[in-house]
């Protein structure tokens, strides 16, 4: 026999931890744009990126510093101790992990914006953090 007026409780799916994940590199103009709204490390890395870049990804005067030497500059601006992951051979395995999961997620540029899994093509460098943070909490 059935209760007049009774109803299944609804079903709720996808209410776990909301995921906010940008793509970029320490290198782009737009990236640092970004990463100095998000933290001060970011900041001194990307105040100083122009230390960092090639030209043409092949010359100029970064040429002729070793990667040790650039290790140890990053990490003079940022404060870290960075010697010893670069000297881990398990890094490598990490560094592929990451290229993968950007590629599978189509990351052709950066900065790129991801809340949950779903690239977000309306957020970008120029956004402030209280539109990354709507985006966040429509999902």
């Amino acid at each position: 026999m059935s209760t007049p007026n009774w109803r299944a409780a609804p079903l709720f799916l996808g209410h776990g931890p909301v995921r906010f994940e940008i793509f970029s590199e320490p290198t782009c103009p737009y990236s640092v744009k970004a990463q100095s709204k998000i933290a001060s490390l970011l900041e001194a890395v990307g105040a100083h990126r122009e230390e960092f870049v090639l030209v043409d990804h092949a010359t100029g005067p970064n040429r002729d510093h070793s990667l040790n030497a650039v290790i140890r500059r990053i990490e003079a601006l940022s404060g870290l101790a960075l010697d010893a992951a670069f000297s881990e051979p398990a890094l490598q395995g990490v560094i592929k992990w990451h290229a993968r999961y950007g590629r599978q997620n189509g990351i052709h540029v950066s900065p790129t914006f991801m809340v949950s899994g779903v690239i977000q093509p309306q957020l970008g460098s120029g956004n402030d953090i209280a539109t990354w943070a709507a985006a966040v909490a429509a999902v």
